[in-house]
């Protein structure tokens, strides 16, 4: 099992696919979906298409491993947001995904 730096937690919305011509820059291609996820939690994402690598943009935020050819394990590490992206085995960008980490419920302040 390959690991690789990202981010996990609740996932507000998971759907992958898409994919972008090479050579294409980063803010040229559109975001796939968007993960919302709670610090120290994690949750399994499937892809439609083979996942030949993982790339997380800020590994302080997030965990990501492979867990198999289709399906990745996401990790919240801290409060934050990153950017997800998945390549195929030709190097070429199955999804590129916004993650946003937020701080654990038990971590707030409480007003009573």
């Amino acid at each position: 099992m390959r690991s690789v730096f990202g981010a996990t937690c609740f996932v507000c919305c998971a759907v992958f696919g898409g994919s972008a011509a090479p050579g294409r820059a980063n803010e040229n291609i559109p975001y796939a979906a968007a993960l919302v996820l709670i610090a120290s939690q994690g949750t399994l994402v499937r892809s439609d298409q083979d996942i030949g690598s993982v790339l997380v943009a800020d590994p302080e935020i997030a965990n990501v491993q492979i867990v198999s050819s289709r399906t990745i394990f996401v990790f919240g590490k801290s409060p934050g947001s990153t950017e997800l992206f998945m390549l195929d085995g030709d190097d070429q960008v199955i999804s590129r995904t916004k993650i946003s980490i937020a701080r654990p419920l038990s971590a707030m302040p409480r007003d009573y």
